[in-house]
């Protein structure tokens, strides 16, 4: 994703979260990144990373971007999900070709974020569990869906 591209979709995506207001019915209904996380179960949260909002989906501890799960869903795979599919692990995002973005929150201890060269996002604690964690399982199932 270009520069130009990232910085019109951060600003749509600060816009369409009212910026950072409670997400309401209908931003879950308007909006595809906060949709397609709902919709697949997982707790819809937007984080600052630079000058930038990030639209991330999680489940407990793993955390996936949105973008990375709406991508998938129409054929275009990150590297985040291919990490996932192809039931790789790592005990460091070094390792998997990303660098480490730290999550730091007022209701939750900091936590690490793998982040690879197509801007794609998945947590370190995802990246650490087992092939057949069950929530491994469960974004499998997620990422191998088709429309």
């Amino acid at each position: 994703m270009s520069q130009s591209t990232r910085g019109l979709f951060s600003l749509v995506l600060f816009t369409a979260l009212g910026a950072l207001a409670p997400i309401n019915a209908a931003q879950a209904v308007s909006n595809p990144l906060i949709r397609v996380c709902i919709t697949n179960g997982g707790q819809f949260e937007s984080q600052p990373d630079s000058q930038d909002e990030i639209a991330l989906c999680r489940w407990g501890n793993a955390i996936v971007d949105s973008q990375t799960l709406l991508s998938n869903l129409n054929e275009v795979q990150s590297e985040a999900a291919a990490v996932l599919l192809n039931d790789v692990t790592s005990p460091d995002c070094a390792a998997l070709g990303a660098v480490n973005w730290t999550i730091n929150s007022t209701t939750r201890s900091p936590e690490t974020v793998c982040t690879f060269n197509d801007s794609s996002r998945l947590s370190l604690s995802l990246a650490i569990s087992a092939p057949d964690s069950a929530v491994r399982v469960l974004l499998k199932d997620i990422l191998g869906r088709r429309p």
